[in-house]
């Protein structure tokens, strides 16, 4: 279902032409007797309302801004099925190729194909490659035994599931607490 018309001016053509689809397309797949519920930024999806009134209350004060942005799903628009996302996530277990794209170390990780008998021997790895092999040594570590996955991809695939759900940093670290 198009969205744009919800952020235009709210006398254009364009947001009628778009607020009557809107409201007609709820009516047909979330109506109750003719009722839908109304997602205006005074009644944010609590009242059912009639078409009517519902159109009166957009075109006054607008759609819920969260509402607006999010999945209307209080309106026929149906939740995307994230699980085979996060299953998919958890499978790309690339974890190395990620560090040294964050750090910029290809050419650490590449074994050399020619060794120069004329260059000095190294001298030890910088206090930054150093930093970057223990976090590659780390991301190959199991998050508990037995389990195949890394600390490393486990953290990120949280933080994915985080924006995926628009967690707040506090309900990450209520979930956190409660796992630990």
């Amino acid at each position: 279902m198009d969205k744009e018309w919800v952020f235009l001016h709210r006398r254009s053509d364009e947001y009628l032409l778009g607020l009557q689809a809107f409201i007609s397309h709820a009516v047909a797949v979330a109506g109750i007797d003719g009722n839908i519920k109304c997602p205006c930024k005074v009644c944010g999806n609590r009242h059912q309302r009639s078409a009517t009134d519902v159109e009166d209350h957009l075109q006054i004060s607008g759609m819920d801004d969260i509402y607006a942005n999010g999945i209307w799903d209080k309106h026929g628009e149906t939740v995307p099925n994230v699980t085979d996302e996060i299953h998919h996530m958890f499978q790309n277990e690339d974890m190395s190729s990620l560090l040294a794209d964050a750090f910029g170390m290809h050419d650490y990780m590449a074994e050399p194909d020619v060794v120069d008998e004329q260059s000095s021997p190294p001298q030890g790895p910088t206090p930054y490659a150093a930093k970057f092999f223990k976090m590659v040594e780390e991301a190959q570590t199991e998050l508990y035994p037995g389990c195949g996955k890394s600390k490393l991809l486990f953290l990120v695939c949280l933080y994915q599931v985080k924006t995926m759900f628009g967690m707040t940093d506090s309900c990450l670290n209520a979930m956190l607490t409660l796992i630990k």
